[in-house]
């Protein structure tokens, strides 16, 4: 199953998408998932999720965002069971990115160089 995150409101929330016919130009000119009762799904059924950040610390694996708490909101949801992976270009991965007690790290940050795993260590 695929799924892309639409916002509404303040909220962010995770629709099903088969192919380009489940998305839509959204208001800001960007595509997003056609959001619909019956293309939502539940934070319990995600798998891997694909996080996107302005920088991202080696350090702890934490992340700068747009400072809206959207993700941080799913992947601290009491039902989500996936695996958060950042997604960024190397540029974006720095030594250290501050980080506040609600922000949650992530375990595994991939780039155009490859996997990274927070705390000093590189895996392939």
């Amino acid at each position: 199953m695929v799924a892309l995150f639409g916002i509404q409101g303040q909220t962010m929330a995770p629709y099903r998408v088969h192919g380009v016919e489940d998305v839509v130009v959204g208001p800001l000119g960007v595509l997003e998932p056609r959001q619909t009762p019956e293309s939502e799904v539940r934070v319990e059924e995600l798998g891997t999720v694909l996080v996107p950040g302005l920088a991202f610390g080696a350090d702890l694996g934490s992340r700068l965002g747009r400072g809206k708490g959207h993700y941080d909101r799913i992947l601290g949801h009491p039902g989500f069971r996936g695996s958060p992976v950042g997604v960024a270009f190397q540029i974006q991965y720095l030594d250290s990115v501050p980080c506040e007690q609600h922000d949650i790290l992530l375990p595994q940050i991939v780039t155009e160089a490859g996997w990274h795993v927070p705390g000093g260590r590189r895996s392939v």
